[in-house]
């Protein structure tokens, strides 16, 4: 999601059941093989959310449905984010 969140930053999530989404939220799902994902709202359609992460050139593949969001991102906190990305770095070098 670079330029708009950055490596080290903790965003704040807010989560409800009955979400309200827009085009240009930053939302936060699940995709099963890779985890949690925080990519911007490009088109809401019938058929459900297409999302784009900032620095991507095409869409993601998959479309979204409101089922599958866990939030909508609210804040961004530079840099608070770093220490638990060192401890993992620490405890599983091979990850990285």
């Amino acid at each position: 999601m670079y330029p708009r969140l950055k490596r080290g930053d903790l965003i704040v999530v807010v989560k409800s059941k009955n979400i309200s989404v827009s085009v240009d939220d930053i939302i936060v799902f699940r995709n099963p093989e890779i985890g949690l994902i925080a990519h911007r709202i490009i088109k809401i359609t019938e058929t459900g959310l297409f999302t784009r992460g900032d620095n991507n050139v095409v869409q993601d593949p998959e479309i979204i449905n409101k089922d599958q969001i866990l939030g909508r991102v609210r804040v961004r906190i530079p840099w608070l984010g770093f220490p638990r990305i060192w401890l993992k770095m620490l405890t599983h070098p091979v990850d990285q």
